[in-house]
């Protein structure tokens, strides 16, 4: 995480260098060989254990803008100058246009989201199988978004194949049942509404919460229970107008309400 960072990165060579300067006054004030050398071990991997610390947290704090504030334009702005510093590997390299492409996802960049996965690169070794189930994961997504159920369903049974994989994150295959929900009402088949109906009561982040609220209204509008979903979409519709979801909410709330509105947006 240091590396993409550079201010914690000088501030751990600051510590170094007062690490070494103590170092050196107490070998000149004579003391004992083994005291300057546990100052420096123990100044050294402390300074880099808070280093990373401080590294890690402002990536968190990053990530919140998106997640936690659902403000995808201000995220973008602040996270995409990360990927022009050096990475310290190819599995890091890819969680970060992952998590840019769902910044753009959420904003309805859907070409923009694809091309940062499909320009990532390539992750071998023991990390190769989370690698792929966050592609897939990813991608069946976007798939979904731009409504092509052939191409989801493609990528949600590749992803499916990495579940209980143990060097898999649990989190990246958890949303399977989510996930095969919305591909079977892209796909013409209406499940009942109860996953999605816990999926919007659980969500934390805005962003999420209108992405599954948009998803069931339009179950509870396949299922004809067109007043149900008119107030299953009122929770949304004064979120963030950068969110695609919300955008959305608002034209089929519109169409709903028999007002004239915009055309869907192209993808």
């Amino acid at each position: 995480m240091l590396t993409l960072f550079p201010q914690y990165r000088l501030g751990l060579g600051i510590s170094w260098l007062l690490t070494a300067a103590v170092a050196g006054f107490m070998i000149r004030s004579g003391a004992a060989w083994y005291w300057p050398l546990a100052v420096v071990l123990i100044c050294g991997f402390a300074a880099l254990a808070l280093a990373e610390l401080g590294a890690a947290s402002q990536h968190q704090k990053l990530l919140l803008i998106l997640y936690q504030k659902g403000d995808p334009r201000t995220f973008i702005q602040k996270y995409e100058p990360l990927l022009k510093q050096r990475c310290s590997s190819a599995s890091r390299a890819l969680t970060l246009r992952a998590y840019l492409s769902n910044a753009y996802l959420a904003m309805g960049d859907c070409a923009k989201a694809r091309r940062l996965l499909d320009d990532a690169p390539t992750v071998n070794g023991r990390e190769a199988d989370n690698a792929a189930a966050l592609l897939a994961g990813n991608r069946c997504s976007i798939f979904l978004q731009i409504g092509d159920a052939a191409g989801a369903v493609e990528q949600l049974e590749l992803l499916r194949r990495y579940q209980g994989n143990p060097n898999v994150k649990k989190e990246l295959t958890e949303n399977i049942p989510l996930l095969q929900v919305r591909c079977d009402l892209l796909s013409g088949s209406v499940h009942d509404t109860d996953l999605l109906e816990q999926a919007v009561r659980e969500a934390v982040s805005p962003l999420r919460k209108a992405d599954n609220t948009l998803v069931l209204a339009q179950t509870q509008l396949a299922q004809r229970h067109k007043g149900t979903a008119r107030k299953t979409l009122e929770p949304v519709l004064d979120g963030n107008p950068d969110l695609w979801a919300v955008r959305q909410a608002r034209r089929l709330k519109a169409e709903l309400d028999g007002i004239p509105g915009e055309k869907p947006e192209k993808q």
